[in-house]
């Protein structure tokens, strides 16, 4: 049996080509079941989040490696070549090693960063529903969930609140010096824009507005929050009020278009509007920031933005890569993993 991780993350791949191949929600678990179907995949396991799209699979000897590759291509009608020069693989320790390195924030575009701990987990649980995950998967993510406690606890990776939801804010205030004169629209009322509004009102700003698909998951939110709820079709009527939009949700296509926007923003009279898309795959159609007065950025667009905080998680890092170390050769020591023998060979 051979353990493999393969996919492609935000080191190489740019949110483009990401978005093309990922696995939003209601993709997943179509996905596992299509991964699992293949007679020489034992066990599997998804991880898409807006940095990285990932297969871990348990195959059997016989099954090529290039297969998981082709997989992709095939599911999502989407030629290889336009992922090829993106696409990474690592097996038996190092495809451990990667997913340790995934759950402690080390890999992930703000180092240290908590969220990817619970997407793990996440990806974990889903497989689990629905029968993916056999011995070995559950030792491996159940070592990787572990670990990325351990390393929180007992350094400083995760230290300060930053996450790519507070960083738009930063972001927001090198384009708008001042935000509490700002009108803002959040739309997405998942994990991401929750950690957007509490940052919103940590900044003062008063002028917020909500929008989701259910519109009583807004309401609920915004009165938490002392915001206004927006419904989901009047969205491109209310973003002429708006200065700053920031949208992260799990929609398959794009929620603000070019042509069912423009005559709200020619509506501001030349006033700036600043998007931000924090969504993969893209909540807003990247046309848009062709349209004069508007600023358009996407996920992509963090991997320049750092802050004293970020920087301080780096000395961390040392200590974090000793833990990881010792995580890897436990699972691989202990005769409770099933496949250790078999997998430290490779």
């Amino acid at each position: 049996m051979h353990l493999e991780v393969c996919g492609v993350s935000h080191k190489k791949a740019p949110v483009d080509v990401r978005e093309r191949i990922s696995f939003p929600p209601h993709l997943l678990d179509a996905g596992l079941k299509a991964l699992k179907g293949f007679d020489s995949v034992a066990e599997c396991a998804i991880l898409s989040t807006c940095n990285r799209v990932e297969i871990y699979a348990v195959r059997k000897n016989a099954f090529p490696a290039k297969n998981l590759e082709s997989f992709f291509s095939k599911f999502h009608h989407v030629a290889q070549k336009e992922f090829a020069p993106y696409f990474y693989r690592d097996e038996s320790r190092a495809a451990v090693t990667h997913l340790f390195r995934v759950a402690a924030g080390l890999d992930s575009m703000l180092i240290g960063e908590s969220q990817i701990l619970g997407q793990v987990k996440r990806a974990y649980q889903e497989a689990c529903h629905l029968g993916c995950v056999g011995r070995v998967l559950a030792e491996v993510f159940e070592g990787a969930l572990r670990m990325g406690k351990s390393a929180r606890n007992s350094t400083d990776i995760g230290k300060g609140a930053v996450s790519i939801g507070s960083l738009s804010i930063d972001l927001a205030k090198k384009i708008f010096s001042l935000l509490e004169d700002r009108t803002v629209l959040v739309i997405g009322a998942g994990k991401t824009g929750e950690r957007v509004l509490e940052r919103l009102v940590e900044e003062g700003i008063s002028r917020i507005m909500i929008a989701n698909r259910t519109y009583e998951t807004a309401r609920d939110m915004a009165a938490r929050f002392d915001a206004s709820a927006v419904r989901f079709d009047s969205l491109c009527e209310r973003l002429g009020e708006a200065d700053i939009v920031i949208s992260s949700t799990s929609s398959s296509s794009f929620i603000l278009r070019k042509e069912d926007v423009q005559v709200p923003i020619a509506r501001r009279g030349g006033r700036p509007i600043f998007l931000i898309d924090l969504a993969v795959p893209r909540d807003i159609d990247p046309a848009i920031g062709a349209i004069p007065g508007v600023r358009l950025c996407n996920i992509d667009d963090f991997s320049r933005v750092r802050d004293v905080t970020v920087n301080e998680r780096f000395k961390a890092v040392g200590e974090v890569e000793k833990i990881i170390e010792m995580g890897v050769e436990q699972l691989f020591s202990s005769e409770r993993f099933p496949a250790h023998g078999a997998l430290a060979a490779v």
